[in-house]
């Protein structure tokens, strides 16, 4: 666990960045989400596909789509087809009967970035298996997602960005504690690099932990296109997963 904390502070030192800022923030690719809320002007889809291997259900991660837009006083709405966190326990319960995850959920800004005061914003998602919508009431799937997510500038180039918060299910009784710390610097002109170590811990199980990382590129001024590799330590167990999606912008007629 200690050489998975110090190997994003080994890349502060190794990445070769220049100044050069993204005009649209994606929260794609990693698993930490940035605070950043959409424009009022605009929506945003962000789409990717994962390929696994998570033991018998390497094909159990299927193509997602998020759909972000703006609703007014630091607010936006997330709705999110297969939402699943990139923890191996949540992935078995709920890839069981290749049950498909619905998201629905929130993004408030809580903090603008100041000297010192970080940028944070606040995130709340309930999902639940589409196959099962019609019980809702009577099944016991259904998980509820919140968290705080904190982005400081180190300078012009080079960001840390970290998240903190639970996941709350019917399966985990006493909840699951989720943390991320991610290092982000741009090594060329459109070209992001990103390195995260990022945990879960359930109950009174031993924590899982993991690492990932990627590179971001930014074909225009409003897509991007991400590619990173994530791994994870379950149960005494590695599981890989390799990440890939596209992120775009619109901006709504006026």
């Amino acid at each position: 666990m200690k050489l998975i904390l110090l190997f994003p502070l080994f890349c502060i030192f190794s990445l070769v960045v220049f100044a050069q800022d993204a005009p649209i923030i994606f929260d794609r690719p990693g698993i930490s989400d940035s605070p950043y809320i959409v424009d009022s002007n605009r929506y945003q889809f962000e789409t990717g596909i994962s390929l696994a291997s998570v033991g018998n259900i390497t094909d159990g991660l299927n193509p997602n789509i998020m759909f972000r837009k703006y609703l007014g006083k630091q607010t936006e709405l997330r709705c999110t087809y297969n939402y699943m966190p990139l923890m191996m326990g949540m992935v078995f319960q709920i890839a069981d009967g290749r049950n498909t995850p619905l998201a629905i959920g929130v993004k408030h800004k809580l903090l603008k970035e100041d000297k010192w005061i970080p940028e944070a914003s606040f995130i709340v998602n309930t999902f639940y298996p589409i196959q099962k919508l019609g019980s809702l009431a009577k099944n016991n799937v259904f998980n509820v997602d919140a968290g705080f997510q904190f982005q400081s500038h180190i300078n012009d180039y080079l960001a840390i960005n970290y998240n903190v918060g639970g996941i709350f299910t019917n399966t985990y009784k006493n909840g699951i504690l989720t943390y991320s710390l991610s290092f982000n610097g741009l090594v060329a002109k459109n070209l992001e690099l990103f390195i995260e170590a990022y945990g879960f811990n359930a109950n009174h199980s031993s924590p899982e932990t993991g690492l990932d990382g990627g590179a971001i590129w930014y074909p225009n001024d409003w897509s991007q296109i991400d590619i990173s590799l994530a791994v994870n330590r379950y149960q005494h167990a590695n599981f890989s997963t390799i990440l890939i999606g596209y992120s775009f912008a619109v901006d709504r007629k006026k």
